[in-house]
């Protein structure tokens, strides 16, 4: 178990390592509190929406995402964000296939 911990450790310094998370870490250091409570409120509405939430959360959702987009700073660190959540499952995913292999 050691050996697997050691290899996490190593991942995740590689991952911090690399030129998305160096940039993600710039854009969560730019954005202010407000801005991130914005963020996580879109957050909570979609899932809500995709958990089968209520049709005005979906309406709700669609108009916070827009005006999150309107905003340069919380549309580069939502960018950056979503980089880091694809590298981070396409490790699990690559790792999921390789056990199965």
């Amino acid at each position: 178990m050691n050996r697997l911990r050691k290899s996490v450790d190593e991942l995740i310094e590689a991952l911090r390592n690399t030129d998305e998370y160096k940039r993600y870490k710039e854009a969560a250091d730019s954005i202010t509190v407000d801005e991130l409570e914005k963020i996580n409120e879109y957050k909570r509405l979609r899932f809500e929406v995709v958990n089968g939430g209520a049709h005005g959360e979906n309406d709700e959702s669609v108009r916070l995402y827009s005006k999150l987009m309107l905003n340069t700073v919380t549309r580069n660190y939502m960018l950056c964000e979503k980089k880091i959540y694809n590298i981070v499952a396409d490790i699990y995913d690559e790792i999921g296939r390789q056990l199965i292999n």
